[in-house]
This record gives C-alpha cells, structure tokens and sequence, in this order.
C-alpha cells in the first residue's frame, strides 16, 4: 500500500473510533505498515507549553510513568524531535544515550527488547509540537533487529504524522 491510501485509509478510519480506542488502531495499523511489531510504536504527548512530554503508547506496566522533561534532556531523541520539530532516522539507537524508558515500562517483560533502529516525528499542530510519533526495530542486537530505516521510510512517517496531527490520539 502506498503512503497516501494509507494516510487515507487513516483519515477515513480514525475519526469514527472512540477516542480511547484510537492509540492502539494507530499502533496497530503503522506496526502493519512498517512491518514491525505493536510494541514497537510509541506515542508522547506535548503539553500545550511544549515543556513536557507523556508516555501513552505503548500503555506502561505501571499506569501513567508522569511526564518527561524536553527542556533538560539535550540528548534525547524525543526531545530534540519536539524542540526542533523535524523527523530523525537512527540506525545505531542502542549506542545512542536515551532514557531506555521504552524498553522497560512496557507491560510484557518478553517485549522489553533493545531499541536499535528508529525513527522519530513531531506530530505538529501549526509551529507547536503536540506529541511525537517514533517507530522502532528491537533486537539483541543490530543485525537481530532487521534492516535499517531508510530516508524513505522516515518520509512515509512524517507524511503518516501529517494525516494524524489534527485527529487527536488521546
């Protein structure tokens, strides 16, 4: 499927799911897209002052993990997505320093894998971040965790997070 009928298909679906249900249809259909697995999805929402970011997908083991400083965490990936609203592709995610936040709190223990590859976009609402969507490759290591992203790939994702930016996830 091509990146505009699935941005369709999303554009059609979406809006008629209850609002609660729309994160995991989200997770859902893009870990179908780019041949990865539901847990393999995270959504972060931007607070309305672009200060602090939320962990909602995939849900935490723990229930709400709080929220997550952007203005202090200069190496995060998360962080530098939403400050410098524009997408980032890493092939070498394990060696990069990151919070690891979303290996561990997820809620299945055999789904706390290594990120090693991912991808990373703001969801932008106008010239303000409202949330950040990343899609990932887990492994034990690089080549367990299959084949790198590519520009291409990183472009399909920040069309993807045009269509969805005005539905609101959450």
């Amino acid at each position: 499927m091509t990146v505009q009928r699935f941005c369709q298909h999303l554009a059609a679906l979406l809006p008629h799911l209850d609002p609660a249900l729309r994160l995991e249809v989200v997770a859902v259909e893009l870990a179908l897209f780019f041949g990865v697995e539901e847990h393999e999805v995270a959504y972060f929402k931007i607070d309305s002052a672009g200060r602090m970011a939320t962990f909602c997908w995939p849900p935490p083991q723990f229930g709400q993990l709080g929220n997550i400083p952007l203005k202090s965490l200069t190496t995060s990936l998360l962080a530098a997505t939403a400050r410098e609203k524009k997408g980032f592709c890493n092939n070498a995610f394990a060696a990069t320093p990151h919070l690891h936040m979303f290996e561990r709190m997820l809620a299945d223990t055999e789904q706390r894998v290594t990120v090693q590859k991912i991808i990373s976009v703001p969801l932008l609402q106008g010239d303000q971040a409202k949330g950040v969507l990343q899609v990932s490759r887990k492994g034990a290591d690089l080549a367990s965790a299959g084949t790198d992203f590519s520009a291409t790939d990183l472009q399909k994702l920040e069309a993807i997070a045009q269509t969805l930016a005005p539905i609101t996830l959450t």
